[in-house]
């Protein structure tokens, strides 16, 4: 704004009387002018960094949250941004990490089919060949037939 002000009124009046009517000092204006070029330079570099953040989480179906996307980001574009602009990013922009729900394990099924196997072994351990014996702490484990539990 301040810029289009003076551009307009730039061939009538003089830089100074032009700021001292808008009440900013000219040191002040030649800041602005200054790091116009740089600011627009940083909001383009955010957008990209937006656009690549969104395409990441599209890429990998929005399962990975802000560090994980942070360590993908950094080792796809070699380009260094912290975890805290991701989380930012993803926040502004409504891109959240869907958790997955977690499996329950049901026991009815042991409970069915229960095959209880007896304890062949009695703290015998001892064996004359290797692979002889081999035992194992698991009660219980699924095979194709349906769980197979071991009573030791």
């Amino acid at each position: 704004m301040v810029f289009y002000l003076v551009n307009q009124f730039n061939p009538n009046l003089d830089l100074t009387t032009i700021l001292k009517t808008i009440q900013i000092k000219r040191s002040t204006y030649y800041y602005w002018l200054k790091i116009k070029d740089k600011l627009k330079e940083k909001e383009e570099k955010y957008f990209l960094q937006e656009k690549r953040i969104e395409a990441l989480c599209l890429h990998h179906q929005y399962f990975y949250g802000h560090r994980k996307i942070t360590d993908l980001y950094q080792k796809t574009f070699n380009e260094f941004i912290t975890k805290k602009k991701v989380y930012l990013i993803m926040k502004k922009n409504n891109i959240c990490c869907c958790l997955r729900p977690k499996k329950n394990f049901t026991y009815r099924n042991l409970t069915n089919n229960l095959q209880i196997i007896p304890n062949l072994i009695n703290q015998d351990f001892m064996a004359t060949k290797p692979l002889q014996k081999i035992f194992t702490d698991i009660t219980y484990f699924k095979t194709n037939q349906g769980f197979f539990v071991g009573d030791y």
